[in-house]
């Protein structure tokens, strides 16, 4: 006997995905890194600077409260996407989470604009953290259940030149806004507006509950290692995304304090602000994420195109 189908939900796809479903996804990522980039570049470093305790510098607070972020950040991502993997919704796999951590998000993102302590500060920032991270886990694992392999490449490279972007929207609205509560509202809104074109039009395959997968944490843990020598691809593009955000990380998480306090700039926001821009030209220009993804899926390897 024939084994059954597989559901949509689990089978490879094999219809290319359309422009306007690719540019939804892309904008909802992007959405998602001025989330996180407004309070990476701008956002956090004003409040660290008003918030540090006496005889306690702002960029050991600044230092305490990213770095807590980044902790609930590596365990959230895989942990939401084990998650989504296995949800049976009738809206979807990835939808909901897409939805639920975009306004839960939105919602940590007010919560931090209100801190008046440093521990409220840590909290808040760890919850935008949690909730963008269950929507950015939802958002990748879009790309292998609705791209066919061949044009996966040039999707990613989409997906990555909208994170690049999103960097620079996220620390223009943190410039621009007047305030640091008010740059906090104004990322918290271009999260949910972002995200919601993808959710509200393109429909997501559903997961029959009788095929969803058990969720054996041992296993879901062991999945987690992927041999770079056996799959030098994935070895490669994970080698090329934590360059270039290590590279992001130690150019622009200090820098407002840079030019504010070493170089003594008279609009040291609006100096970060040129700086990101020329640094995402820059990132832009190496990657050539369309380009270079779309070279890599025709080759049949990404080996040396991992794009951003």
């Amino acid at each position: 006997m024939s084994r059954p189908a597989a559901p949509e939900a689990l089978a490879e796809p094999t219809e290319r995905a359309g422009r306007g479903w690719t540019a939804s996804l892309s904008l909802a990522n992007g959405a998602i890194w001025v989330g996180w980039y407004g309070p990476l570049q701008i956002l956090l470093a004003l409040q660290a600077a008003e918030l540090a305790p006496p005889g306690t510098a702002k960029e050991s607070v600044l230092a305490w409260v990213t770095g807590a972020g980044a902790a609930v950040s590596m365990v959230a991502n895989p942990l939401f996407g084990a998650l989504s993997d296995r949800t049976a919704s009738r809206f979807g796999r990835r939808a909901p989470w897409i939805l639920a951590g975009v306004l839960g998000g939105a919602g940590a993102l007010v919560l931090l604009a209100g801190a008046g302590t440093v521990p409220a500060m840590a909290l808040g920032w760890c919850l935008v953290q949690l909730t963008l991270n269950a929507a950015f886990a939802a958002i990748t694992a879009a790309v292998p259940d609705r791209v066919p392999q061949r044009q996966r490449g040039a999707v990613g490279g989409w997906l990555g030149a909208a994170q690049i972007l999103g960097v620079v929207a996220g620390t223009g609205l943190a410039t621009v806004a007047g305030g640091v509560v008010a740059g906090y509202l104004a990322c918290a809104g271009f999260v949910v507006l972002g995200a919601l074109p993808y959710v509200l039009l393109h429909r997501d395959p559903v997961l029959p509950a009788a095929r969803r997968p058990a969720l054996a944490w041992r296993a879901v843990l062991a999945g987690f290692w992927i041999s770079p020598r056996r799959h030098p691809d994935m070895g490669w593009a994970w080698l090329t995304r934590f360059l270039i955000n290590l590279g992001n990380a130690l150019a622009l998480l200090y820098l407002l304090y840079y030019l504010r306090d070493v170089l003594h700039r008279p609009d040291p926001d609006g100096g970060v602000l040129v700086l990101t821009a020329v640094n995402a030209v820059t990132l832009l220009g190496t990657v050539v994420a369309g380009a270079s993804g779309r070279t890599g899926s025709a080759a049949g390897s990404r080996s040396c195109w991992g794009p951003g």
